[in-house]
């Protein structure tokens, strides 16, 4: 009885060996007939050595065919822009005349109030002929004139009043204020010596005989 068991339980075996044995040979039969499929790269996911690379199909072209892409480029573009530009520019220069620019009208500058007061002032102490040379005030003429009549001023009032006849020397208001007066024409005359003497205009210190005789009023006011 055991030995019949035993050959039973060896005939099992042997049959579940010779299943599993036949169930290996059919699945490689299958994975040699049916061919393998292509699995999808995935540019994300697959790695490499080197890394992953960057470069695009316009880096991997040669130097010398980017150039000459790019003057062709430049080139359409050249000629789309003279094409489209060409007529506008031709128009702008062709009629110059019709640009219209305004112009504010200029204005006229108005005399000063105060030039029209000091000529009044002038007229009316001086004379309708009374003229002053320029920098010099009617408050200047009208110290000048006190000095004249004053001999006892100051020092620095008649070097004063001496550089504003002397710069006045060529104009009408020295004859005016001198008044056809021999004491004034003196007086003035004293008084442009010392300006003259002051900047070294003169070289003598005191005027001689020979120019009191000399002097006339005309030759310092005309």
């Amino acid at each position: 009885m055991t030995m019949i068991l035993f050959i039973v339980i060896t005939a099992l075996l042997c049959l579940l060996l010779l299943g599993i044995d036949s169930f290996r040979q059919v699945k490689q039969r299958k994975e040699t007939d049916t061919p393998h499929e292509k699995m999808p790269l995935d540019s994300s996911k697959s790695t490499s050595i080197l890394g992953k690379s960057h470069y695009q199909l316009s880096q991997l072209l040669p130097n010398d065919v980017t150039s000459l892409k790019t003057e062709a480029d430049m080139k359409d573009n050249t000629k789309e822009e003279s094409t489209f530009a060409g007529p506008s520019l031709e128009t702008e220069h062709d009629d110059p005349e019709e640009i219209d620019v305004d112009v504010p009208p200029l204005e006229k500058e108005e005399p000063d109030e105060d030039d029209f007061i000091e000529e009044e002032e002038i007229t009316g102490l001086f004379g309708p002929e009374a003229e002053i040379a320029s920098g010099v005030s009617v408050n200047d003429m009208l110290k000048a004139d006190k000095v004249i009549s004053d001999v006892q001023a100051s020092v620095q009032d008649e070097e004063e009043a001496g550089q504003i006849l002397y710069q006045n020397r060529k104009t009408d208001i020295v004859e005016q204020i001198a008044s056809n007066s021999s004491m004034r024409i003196e007086r003035i005359r004293d008084l442009m010596y010392i300006h003259e003497k002051k900047y070294g205009i003169v070289e003598t210190d005191t005027p001689t005989n020979k120019d009191l005789e000399n002097f006339d009023i005309n030759n310092f006011i005309r």
